[in-house]
C-alpha cells in the first residue's frame, strides 16, 4: 500500500484482506503496529473520492475499532477528522454514510474522551445531517435504513456525554429522533437506538423539558406497545421512561400516556430477562412515588390472560431472584407500590413474600438488595402479618436476626430490621424465637449503637411495644436492659414526637407487670413520659400513648402519687379537649382518669375539674369504639364511687350511656365487666330512680347476676 500509494485497486484489494484479519485481536495489533493505522488514512486522503476504496477502509477501521486497545490508536493517527471528510465526500452514497457512522459509534462506545474528540472535530452537526437528509426521504430500501440504524446507534452512544448533549440539542438531535422513531416505527432496532438516545439527552434537565413538549412519551410507548417482544426496545424503553420521569409534571404525562400499562407489559413478555425487569421495576418505582401511579398499578393487567400486575411482578421475581440488579429494583417496587392498599392486597395473595424469602437468602450479604427486602417485608406484612405470611415467620426472623448481625454499623439495616421485628413480634408464636435468637439482644444493641438516629429508636421502641403485649417477652426486654434504653432514647430524642409516642407505648405496655412498673419508676421513665406529653400537646400520638403509659404506671401506688403531683389530672383534661375526634386519645384518656381515681380526694379532684363531663363527651362521640367504651365505663364505675360525681354522672345520661354500651357490645367481656361494675355502684345507692332508669332498659337483672368484681385499678395492653 506504501509503494502503489497512487493505485486504488491495489488498495482496495489490500484493505479487503486485512479486514478480516482486523477482527482478530491479535492480528489487529501486529497491523497497527506495522503502520496499518496510517496507511488507511493516507488511502482516505489520496483516494477520497473513490467509495469503493472508502467502503473498504471503513470496514477495516471498524474492525480495528472494536477492540479497547486498537482505539487509542486509532484516535491518535488522526482518524476522526479523515472519517467526517470521506463522509461529506461521500454525502450522498447511503452505503459509506452509513459504515461511516458505525465506525464513529464503534469509536465513541464509552470513551468519554473520544466522544468529546468528535465534537471538538465538528461531527456532531455532520452527523445529524447526515441522518435528516436520509429521513427526509422516508426511503425504506436497505441503504437509507442501514444508514439511519448506524446514525442513530452514534448518537446513542454520545447522547450521554455532558459536553456533546447541548450540541446535539442545538442542532435539532431531538427533532431528528423523534421524527426518525415517527416515520421508522417499523424497524425495532432503529427504535432501540433512538430510545437509547431519549435515555441519554434526560439526563440534562433542559433536555428533558424540551422532550416532553415535544411528545416523546407518545414515541416511547407507541414503540413499546409495537414491539412487546423486542428485548431491546422494551429495555430502552423502560430506561427512558424512568429516566424521565422524575418530576411531577413527567410522571402525570407517563402516566396518562398509559406508561404504566406499557412497563407491566414489558415484564409480562420477558419474566426472565434481567434488563427489562431491572429497568421496567426502576420506571415503575419512580411512579408509584406519586398516589395515582400506585393505583394504576395496582389494577394493571397484562397479556391475553389479563395477568393482574402484582403476579406478573411475582412471577418475574421467581424467575431471576439469584442476579442481585434486577431483584433490588423489585423488592425496591414492591416496598413502594405495596402502599397501595389493592397492590398490597394483590401482592400478598400471589404470596410475592415467598419470593422475598428467597431474594433475603441469596443476597444476604448485600447490604442495599437486604434493604429493600426488609422494606418491601414491612410493607407486606404491616401491622399484623396476614395468614399467607404466618408460614414464613420463622424463616424471616432467621434471616433478619442474621442481616442485622452482619450489618451492624448499617444504620439502615438496624432500622428495617427493627421494623421487621416489630411486625412479627404481632404474632404471639414468635414470642419464644424472638427471646431464644437473640431477637430482644439485637434490638437493645441497635439502639445502643444508634442513639442519635431517630429511626432506630422509633422503630426499637415500636418492636418493644409490640413486644411488650405479651408477658414472656415484657421479662425478657428488662432482662437485656430494654427499658432503660427506651427511657433513654426518649430523653436523648425528647423533642422528636415520633420517637416519643412509639416510647410511650412501649413503656405503657411494659408497665403491665409490676416488677417493670417498679423498674420504669426507678429510672425515670414516669419523668420521661410526662416530658413529653408536656412538650408535643399537638400531636395525637404521643397523648394517646403517653397517657396511656400514665394510666399503667399509675397503677402502682408510688408512681399515681408522682404522676398526679405533676398535673396529670389536667394534661388529660387538655388531651381530651384537643382530640375529641381521636379515639386512641380518648381511650387511653379514659384508662388514665380510671386508674388515677384511686381513692377520694382523686375522684373529688378528677370530678371538679370536668372528668365526668369528658367521659361522657367520649362515650357520646365514639359510641362504635370498643376500647373507649370498655375504658370509659370503667372510670365512671372509679368515679361514681363518690356521691357528688355519681350523680353529676346520672344528669348527664351516664346510666342510659353505659346500658346502651352493654347492649352494642355484648361480646366484648372488657365492656361487660365494667359496663356492670359502673352500674353496680348506682345499685348501691338508696336512689329509686337510678333502679327504675335501669329497669326500663332491662339492664337491673343482668347487673345484679354479673360477677362485677374487678380491680379499681387495671393496666390494659396499648396496641398500635
Amino acid at each position: 500500500m506504501n509503494h502503489f500509494a497512487q493505485d486504488a485497486v491495489i488498495h482496495r484489494y489490500a484493505l479487503s484482506a486485512l479486514s478480516p484479519l482486523a477482527y482478530i485481536p491479535e492480528y489487529a495489533t501486529q497491523i497497527i503496529d506495522a503502520g496499518g493505522v496510517q496507511a488507511v488514512k493516507n488511502t482516505l486522503q489520496y483516494h477520497s473520492g473513490d467509495p469503493q476504496v472508502a467502503i473498504s477502509a471503513l470496514q477495516m477501521i471498524n474492525e480495528l475499532a472494536k477492540h479497547e486497545g486498537c482505539k487509542d490508536a486509532l484516535v491518535s493517527a488522526g482518524l476522526i477528522p479523515v472519517l467526517l471528510q470521506v463522509m461529506q465526500a461521500h454525502s450522498g452514497n447511503p452505503h459509506v454514510q452509513a459504515l461511516g457512522l458505525k465506525c464513529l459509534a464503534t469509536l465513541c462506545g464509552n470513551s468519554t474522551s473520544i466522544q468529546a474528540g468528535l465534537y471538538q472535530a465538528q461531527g456532531i452537526p455532520a452527523i445529524l445531517n447526515a441522518i435528516r437528509s436520509a429521513a427526509d426521504t422516508r426511503a425504506t430500501d436497505e441503504g437509507t435504513v442501514g444508514l439511519i440504524t448506524e446514525g442513530m446507534n452514534l448518537l446513542a452512544a454520545i447522547s450521554t456525554n455532558q459536553e456533546c448533549r447541548p450540541q446535539i440539542m442545538q442542532y435539532g438531535g431531538i427533532e431528528i429522533t423523534l421524527q426518525v422513531m415517527r416515520f421508522y416505527i417499523d424497524f425495532p432496532l432503529v427504535q432501540e437506538h433512538c430510545l437509547r438516545i431519549l435515555s441519554g439527552l434526560t439526563l440534562w434537565p433542559e433536555a428533558a423539558a424540551k422532550l416532553l413538549k415535544a411528545g416523546y412519551i407518545d414515541c416511547i410507548i407507541a414503540a413499546m406497545a409495537k414491539y412487546p417482544e423486542t428485548q431491546g426496545v422494551q429495555m430502552s424503553g423502560a430506561y427512558a421512561l424512568g429516566m424521565v420521569a422524575g418530576s411531577d409534571d413527567a410522571k402525570v404525562a407517563v402516566i396518562n400516556a398509559k406508561g404504566i400499562e406499557a412497563l407491566v407489559t414489558a415484564m409480562y413478555w420477558h419474566p426472565m430477562d434481567q434488563h427489562v425487569n431491572e429497568q421496567a421495576c426502576a420506571a415503575l418505582s419512580i411512579l408509584c412515588e406519586a398516589d395515582r401511579g400506585k393505583t394504576i398499578l395496582a389494577n394493571a393487567v397484562a397479556g391475553d390472560e389479563k395477568m393482574p400486575s402484582p403476579e406478573v411482578i411475582t412471577n418475574s421475581m421467581r424467575n431471576i431472584y439469584t442476579i442481585a440488579n434486577p431483584v433490588k429494583q423489585m423488592v425496591k417496587l414492591v416496598a413502594i407500590a405495596g402502599l397501595d392498599e389493592t397492590m398490597r392486597s394483590g401482592l400478598i395473595q400471589a404470596f410475592t413474600i415467598n419470593g422475598i424469602v428467597q431474594v433475603l437468602q441469596v443476597h444476604a450479604e448485600n447490604s442495599a438488595v437486604v434493604f429493600y427486602a426488609l422494606k418491601a417485608t414491612v410493607t407486606l406484612g404491616y401491622p399484623h402479618p396476614p395468614p399467607e405470611m404466618i408460614h414464613v415467620c420463622e424463616s424471616l426472623l432467621d434471616f433478619v436476626l442474621a442481616v442485622m448481625r452482619a450489618f451492624p454499623a448499617e444504620a439502615r439495616i438496624q432500622e428495617t430490621g427493627c421494623e421487621v421485628l416489630s411486625i412479627l413480634a404481632r404474632v404471639e408464636s414468635m414470642q419464644d424465637p424472638i427471646i431464644t435468637k437473640g431477637g430482644i439482644a439485637l434490638i437493645c444493641t441497635a439502639l445502643k449503637s444508634f442513639q442519635a438516629d431517630t429511626g432506630i429508636q422509633r422503630k426499637g421502641c415500636r418492636a418493644f411495644a409490640n413486644l411488650g403485649e405479651f408477658q414472656s417477652s415484657r421479662e425478657a426486654i428488662r432482662r437485656e436492659g430494654g427499658i432503660e434504653l427506651i427511657i433513654l432514647g426518649m430523653k436523648y430524642h425528647v423533642s422528636h414526637p415520633e420517637v416519643g409516642e412509639q416510647g410511650c407505648a412501649a413503656i405503657a405496655n411494659l408497665a403491665l407487670d409490676e416488677a417493670n412498673r417498679t423498674h420504669i419508676a426507678q429510672n425515670e421513665g414516669v419523668n420521661a413520659v410526662l416530658a413529653g406529653l408536656r412538650l408535643h400537646q399537638s400531636h395525637p400520638g404521643i397523648q394517646a400513648f403517653g397517657l396511656g403509659a400514665l394510666g399503667n404506671l399509675a397503677t402502682a401506688e408510688d408512681n399515681c402519687a408522682v404522676i398526679l403531683k405533676a398535673g396529670a389530672v389536667d394534661m388529660v383534661m387538655h388531651a381530651m379537649s384537643s382530640w375529641t375526634d381521636e379515639p386512641r386519645v380518648q381511650h387511653f384518656a379514659c384508662l388514665a382518669l380510671s386508674n388515677f381515681a384511686h381513692d377520694d380526694a382523686n375522684k373529688v379532684a378528677i370530678g371538679r375539674a370536668g372528668g365526668n363531663k369528658k367521659i361522657i363527651s367520649s362515650m357520646q362521640r365514639h359510641s362504635d369504639h370498643a376500647g373507649v367504651q370498655e375504658q370509659a365505663c370503667g372510670a365512671l364505675a372509679n368515679l361514681g364511687v363518690n356521691q357528688q360525681n355519681m350523680v353529676e354522672i346520672a344528669q348527664l345520661s351516664g346510666i342510659e350511656l353505659v346500658i346502651a354500651s352493654l347492649k352494642k357490645f355484648p361480646t366484648e367481656p372488657g365492656v361487660q365487666e365494667n359496663g356492670c361494675f359502673a352500674l353496680s355502684k348506682f345499685l348501691t345507692m338508696p336512689n329509686e330512680s337510678y333502679r327504675q332508669r335501669m329497669k326500663q332498659a332491662d339492664a337491673e337483672a343482668k347487673t345484679e347476676t354479673s360477677h362485677c368484681q374487678r380491680s379499681s385499678r387495671n393496666p390494659i395492653i396499648c396496641s398500635m
